[in-house]
């Protein structure tokens, strides 16, 4: 599942998506470059990707996405960006939708609090709808958002599935996670390079000598198509098998090792008990 995560500058995009990652895995990165793929629970991957405030760059993540976190900045409210992801997600069939009010630690007063998320909360309702939730963002620890705060954020992920838009399932697009260029020695700027793109391809399959489209660049063809090892495997129910029988087989070593003490102790129990047997019988022989 492709989560994207959009909002203004400073509205605590990066933020979100670090105390996301230290949730997930347990650990902490400072800085963020490009999508990160990691696995949510044992039946779902989410890959995340941080929406930057240009327009190309809005329109095509808004074809993907398949789950969008709108990051609200408390202080200044709804801006133009989010409106224009809207309108954009409207146009391209809308996804699963929920928000993030941030920077709520600007409002000391408890009225004024109140007052502000139950605005937001209203506008928020009228903009995507009062089925998607709007979570509060509080207090910092660390330059990460409370531990509670992003794990309420975190079930809501998931628990939620990838929307069916059937334009998505008729066409086939990889979101990449990384690229790679081979260049030779004596390569210059007019020369053709091979690129490969590693990701996860979604929708339907692509064929060799096929046409691919690669975003702001042009219509290329596929020379080649290679199957490589999951980094994010998926949770199967055959691995749990494994993991039964792996648990058995070492119960029952367990046991015949300590089968085994129990007749070594016996063995070396009965030692003493036969040799003062044996020494009465010579003391009566010698009497």
């Amino acid at each position: 599942m492709t989560v994207v995560v959009q909002g203004s500058k400073q509205s605590g995009k990066s933020s979100l998506i670090r105390s996301l990652i230290k949730h997930y895995t347990k650990y902490k990165v400072d800085e963020i470059n490009g999508t990160i793929t990691l696995r949510a629970n044992k039946k779902q991957r989410i890959t995340i990707i941080e929406c930057p405030n240009e327009i190309c760059a809005m329109i095509d993540l808004a074809k993907i996405a398949d789950l969008v976190v709108l990051v609200i900045d408390a202080s200044l409210g709804f801006e133009m960006e989010t409106f224009e992801f809207l309108s954009l997600m409207k146009s391209h069939g809308f996804p699963n939708v929920c928000g993030a009010l941030t920077h709520l630690d600007f409002f000391k007063e408890n009225k004024q609090l109140k007052k502000t998320k139950k605005k937001f909360k209203k506008r928020f309702e009228y903009e995507v709808g009062g089925n998607h939730k709007l979570f509060n963002l509080g207090k910092f620890d660390n330059g990460l958002y409370e531990k509670i705060e992003t794990a309420k954020i975190a079930r809501h992920l998931g628990s939620c599935k990838a929307p069916e838009i059937p334009w998505r399932l008729n066409h086939p697009f990889i979101v990449a996670d990384r690229w790679q260029t081979y260049e030779d020695k004596g390569y210059s700027k007019d020369d053709n390079v091979d690129i490969s793109f590693y990701g996860y391809v979604r929708g339907s399959s692509y064929r060799i000598n096929g046409k691919v489209h690669v975003v702001g660049v042009g219509d290329f063809l596929i020379k080649e198509i290679k199957a490589i090892a999951d980094p994010c495997p998926e949770y199967k129910k055959d691995d749990k098998k494994e993991e039964e029988q792996m648990k058995t087989k070492g119960d029952v070593e367990d046991e015949n090792m300590e089968d085994g003490e129990d007749e070594q102790n016996e063995g070396n129990e009965q030692k003493p008990s036969t040799t003062p047997i044996k020494r009465k019988r010579r003391t009566l022989n010698q009497q």
